[in-house]
């Protein structure tokens, strides 16, 4: 079988496996469905009805496969094919997450599974619905500056508009600019104007974002930490040097700060970061 050479595709395959969810136990292809979503270690994770549902490479990254199909070919399949495929249609990285993992592990009891599930470190494609998460801190913000009658309609924008953020800045960084991490499942898009800061535009422009490891996200966002006009970091005085060694690498990266990207930061710098000792 071919692999899939679009998003179309890989749609049409979920809609199969949503078939058999639906029939549920008294579909003749439930076990072998369910069997591919136990034995399988590299998912796209969906939502289908407000849940989170998993595909596995095996099954969904091939062009109008069908369970019949699958089952008949199954010695020859190999998610060595789809896999990159299948990157290759959705545009996000395939990596670990534990919380994604967690949530797979309910997906499987739900599925009535009730044997021992292993950690044979299971992937995931960090596509729109395995971002569908929104950090207490931007979350807090966000209800701030919306009235009850909106509230939620706001929110739910906002999640949106945060993924579509992440997203872009996984793609434009590929990691933490300033430690080198690659772990893009561990790293947070962070803004530079802060969201409640920013016009519509700003909060979704990348410019306007680093993709930073913890430690450093937390800083930045508390304006303890910001980078001059050649991308070399600047920590505040109120990080003593032991805390510096703490919570900052010993030889942090110099950034690239592009022009349109020193507009957010010299914003950072000049409006947000409490003074700095270089």
């Amino acid at each position: 079988m071919k692999t899939v050479v679009s998003v179309l595709d890989v749609q049409r395959n979920k809609a199969l496996l949503e078939t058999v969810w639906a029939q549920g136990a008294k579909s003749p292809n439930f076990k072998y469905a369910r069997g591919l979503i136990t034995r399988g270690r590299c998912f796209v994770p969906y939502l289908s009805k407000g849940e989170m549902h998993f595909a596995p490479s095996r099954f969904v990254g091939y062009k109008g496969v069908t369970l019949a199909k699958h089952r008949s070919q199954s010695a020859h399949l190999d998610g060595r094919l789809t896999n990159p495929a299948l990157t290759s249609v959705l545009n996000v990285p395939l990596v670990e997450d534990i919380v994604i993992d967690s949530v797979y592990v309910s997906f499987l009891r739900h599925l009535g599974y009730s044997g021992s599930i292993h950690n044979n470190k299971r992937k995931y494609w960090l596509t729109d619905a395995a971002l569908n998460v929104i950090s207490p801190e931007q979350a807090s913000e966000m209800e701030l500056l919306v009235s009850p009658e909106t509230e939620q309609a706001t929110i739910i924008q906002a999640r949106i508009g945060q993924q579509k953020f992440r997203q872009a800045l996984m793609k434009k960084w590929q990691g933490c600019p300033v430690t080198g991490c690659k772990t893009l499942s561990v790293l947070r898009a962070s803004h530079i104007k802060p969201w409640s800061q920013s016009s519509d535009a700003e909060r979704l422009d990348p410019n306007n974002g680093l993709l930073l490891t913890p430690n450093l996200d937390v800083l930045f966002d508390r304006r303890l930490i910001s980078f001059d006009e050649s991308g070399t970091m600047l920590c505040s005085y109120l990080l003593s040097t032991k805390e510096r060694k703490l919570l900052i690498p010993r030889k942090p990266r110099i950034i690239e700060l592009t022009p349109e990207l020193e507009v957010f930061m010299k914003y950072h710098r000049d409006n947000l970061f409490l003074r700095a000792e270089l």
